[in-house]
């Protein structure tokens, strides 16, 4: 079945191939006339014809539209470079804020962990004995005023 389908599509090109080929033998692109005209001066370069029979004006309007999709292609390259790095900025600052976070909160239980033990220690340690005094408590947080661990 598939090699049918290679036979057909292989035939009909092949025909097509013909069927242009007879169509455009004996098409002149160029004007006979216009071209006899343009090889009979004296100055006839390839500037010169392309000027006359107007295919300059054609090659600069296909180099004028491929600059405009140029163009339209750098600036939809550029938006979306911009949106990849934004996203890839977002994501990593969120790493990083977290990794700090972190690191933060550690660095401030390791600090104020120490003293916070040592108040209710005092705190357990005075008030197990009974009713403390306002002596006591005044006595307790001097201590802990002294220590720094008053917070």
């Amino acid at each position: 079945m598939r090699n049918s389908w290679i036979a057909f599509f292989l035939a009909l090109h092949i025909a097509t191939g013909f069927f242009l080929w007879g169509i455009l033998r004996d098409f002149h692109f160029v004007d006979p006339s216009l071209l006899a005209d343009v090889n009979s001066e004296e100055k006839a370069n390839v500037l010169n014809l392309a000027v006359q029979i107007g295919r300059l004006d054609f090659v600069s309007a296909i180099l004028a539209m491929f600059g405009i999709l140029v163009g339209l292609a750098a600036i939809f390259g550029i938006v979306e470079v911009r949106n990849r790095a934004e996203e890839r900025a977002r994501l990593t600052a969120k790493e990083i804020a977290e990794n700090v976070a972190i690191i933060a909160a550690r660095e401030e239980v390791q600090r104020s962990l120490p003293s916070i033990v040592r108040r209710e220690a005092l705190s357990v340690k005075m008030f197990s004995e009974g009713e403390p005094s306002d002596s006591e408590i005044n006595d307790l947080m001097s201590k802990l005023d002294k220590n720094g661990d008053n917070k």
